[in-house]
C-alpha cells in the first residue's frame, strides 16, 4: 500500500536529488563544502540581494520546519558565508546576509552550481520527452500549490 503512495515516492525523488546535488557540489571545486539545502539558501540570497530576508522568510521560501533552517543558518553562518545582523529597525529581528566572502565565491562558481544543477535534473528526468518534463513541473506546482492552501 505505501509503495503506491504519491509522497513517499516525491520524498525519495527529493533525497536521491539532494544526494547527487551533494556530490555535484563537492567536485566544482569550491572552498567549502555545502550541502545542496545550504547552496539553495546561498543562491536565494545572491538572487534577492536588496531583499531584508530574515529567517522566518527562509522557512517560508523553502517550506522547511524552523529547526531545519536554524541547522542550515547556523552551519553557515559558522563556516563564514552568511552574516547575521540585528535589523536597524527591530534589533529583536536578525537579518540574514550574504558574507562578502560568499558573494564573491558565488560570483565565481554559480555558472558551475547551474550546471551540475541541470546535469542532475537530466539524470532525473531522463527516458521523458519534453512534453512530459513540462507536465511534470505543472503538475508538481499545482500539487505545492495545494499543500499550501
Amino acid at each position: 500500500m505505501l509503495n503506491e503512495l504519491i509522497g513517499p515516492k516525491l520524498k525519495a525523488v527529493n533525497t536521491l536529488f539532494e544526494k547527487a546535488l551533494s556530490k555535484r557540489i563537492d567536485k566544482t571545486n569550491s572552498p567549502k563544502r555545502l550541502t545542496g539545502g545550504q547552496m539553495s539558501v546561498i543562491a536565494y540570497l545572491y538572487d534577492n540581494p536588496d531583499d531584508v530576508i530574515y529567517q522566518r522568510d527562509l522557512e517560508k521560501i523553502f517550506n522547511l520546519s524552523r529547526p531545519t533552517i536554524n541547522g542550515i543558518i547556523k552551519r553557515l553562518s559558522e563556516n563564514g558565508s552568511i552574516e547575521i545582523v540585528p535589523d536597524e529597525k527591530d534589533k529583536r529581528y536578525k537579518r540574514i546576509m550574504l558574507s562578502k566572502e560568499a558573494l564573491d565565491a558565488m560570483i565565481k562558481y554559480r555558472p558551475a552550481f547551474e550546471q551540475e544543477v541541470k546535469q542532475v535534473e537530466n539524470e532525473m528526468t531522463q527516458g521523458l520527452d519534453e512534453k512530459q518534463v513540462q507536465d511534470l513541473k505543472h503538475l508538481l506546482d499545482v500539487c505545492r500549490d495545494n499543500l499550501k492552501g
